[in-house]
C-alpha cells in the first residue's frame, strides 16, 4: 500500500534517514526492511525508538496509520466476503464438511476487526517520559548489579 500522503506526514524535526524509515514503515514495511531501504542497520532503528521521543512517536503514528488503512480496506471487502461465505454455508451443493468449516471460520473471526493494538504513544512527550522511565530502571538495575559484583567475585 503506497500512499504518498503518508510519506509526507513525518515530523520536520526528524533527520532525512529517520523520515525515510518512517515512510517505509507507513507503507507496511517491517523495521528490518525499512532499515535496509534506508541503508542502516535495524539496531539503529531500535536505538532511535528507545532514545528519541520524536522518532518513537512518529514510528507509532506510522504503524497505527498503516493498520488503520488495512482495516479500512478489509472493511471495504467485508460485504463481498460475507456474501461469499453466506453462499458457501447456505448452498445445498456445498459439502457438509465445507459448510461446517466455513461456519467455524465465521464464528472464530467474529472479533477480527478489533481496534489495532498500539506499540507506543503518538505523543512525543509521553514517549520521552516512557524512554526516561526505562532508562532510569535500566540504570538502577545496572547500579544494583555493580553493588553485587564484589560479593560475587566479579570485579
Amino acid at each position: 500500500m503506497r500512499d504518498e500522503s503518508q510519506q509526507n506526514s513525518t515530523p520536520p524535526s526528524l533527520r532525512p534517514v529517520q523520515a525515510r524509515v518512517i515512510a517505509e514503515i507507513a507503507q507496511g514495511r517491517t523495521i528490518t526492511a525499512a532499515a535496509q531501504a534506508a541503508e542502516i542497520d535495524r539496531s539503529t532503528v531500535y536505538l532511535w525508538k528507545s532514545s528519541d521521543p520524536t522518532f518513537a512517536a512518529a514510528l507509532c503514528q506510522a504503524q497505527c496509520a498503516y493498520v488503520e488503512a488495512l482495516n479500512a480496506e478489509v472493511r471495504g471487502l467485508a460485504a463481498d466476503a460475507v456474501a461469499a461465505v453466506r453462499e458457501i454455508i447456505t448452498s445445498p451443493q456445498t459439502p457438509a464438511a465445507v459448510r461446517l468449516k466455513a461456519a467455524r471460520d465465521v464464528l472464530n473471526a467474529a472479533g477480527a476487526l478489533a481496534p489495532p493494538r498500539s506499540t507506543g504513544s503518538p505523543d512525543p512527550e509521553e514517549c520521552r517520559l516512557l524512554i526516561e522511565h526505562h532508562r532510569q530502571r535500566r540504570n538502577e538495575a545496572r547500579a544494583a548489579l555493580r553493588q553485587r559484583q564484589p560479593m560475587l567475585g566479579l570485579r
